[in-house]
């Protein structure tokens, strides 16, 4: 037992002349790189938790917009928008009024004026999401915005909508439509930007 004291005294002193004879620089050098792997690892699990993290938010966005309350959403705006194109930009602009003025009574109003609802918000709702950066990034907004169709119905009949009920809540704001097309990253905001509703503000 003695032997093996001896043995390890020997052994620590023969270590503290090892550590003592490293130069200030190295151990300088060593610290660095103990702090900078350390502070690499932690970003790469900072990142792999928010891609995670996001991938779950673009999910449940995806589930969302594929629901059968967002289908019938498209589907009502989508039957507006044909008809927009088929009787022309006037009679669609005093269709809009109509619903909107018989919203709070006529049955088939509120269902436009909600099904009007599930889509803006829908929009509305990533455009928050990618401008609060730590939420979704540009590649996952930018792909929403160009994959789903009803993004095209948002601009043709959607924002209409919008307008007129603004007439009376003063609720519109034209700059997140604006700001929401200008962000996505299509190819086609020239034509989107025709078929939104003239720039005078309700």
């Amino acid at each position: 037992m003695e032997t093996f004291i001896e043995l390890l005294n020997d052994t620590l002193h023969e270590t503290n002349l090892i550590i003592a004879s490293i130069p200030d620089g190295v151990w300088q050098f060593l610290a660095f790189t103990a702090a900078a792997t350390a502070a690499i690892g932690a970003f790469l699990s900072a990142r792999a938790t928010r891609i995670a993290a996001q991938g779950q938010l673009f999910s449940n966005l995806l589930t969302r917009y594929s629901s059968e309350d967002m289908r019938e959403a498209l589907l009502k705006m989508g039957e507006l928008y044909k008809a927009r194109l088929k009787d022309g930009d006037r009679v669609f602009r005093e269709r809009v009024k109509t619903i909107v003025g018989n919203r709070s009574k006529a049955k088939s109003s509120k269902g436009i004026d909600s099904c009007r609802r599930q889509v803006s918000h829908f929009f509305q709702t990533v455009l928050r999401l990618y401008e609060n950066k730590e939420t979704i990034d540009k590649a996952f907004f930018q792909h929403i915005c160009k994959s789903c169709s009803g993004f095209k119905l948002l601009y043709a009949v959607v924002e209409h909508f919008e307008v007129e009920i603004g007439k009376e809540t003063n609720g519109y704001n034209r700059d997140i439509f604006t700001r929401l097309l200008r962000l996505s990253g299509r190819s086609d905001i020239q034509e989107l930007e025709k078929l939104r509703p003239s720039n005078k503000g309700p």
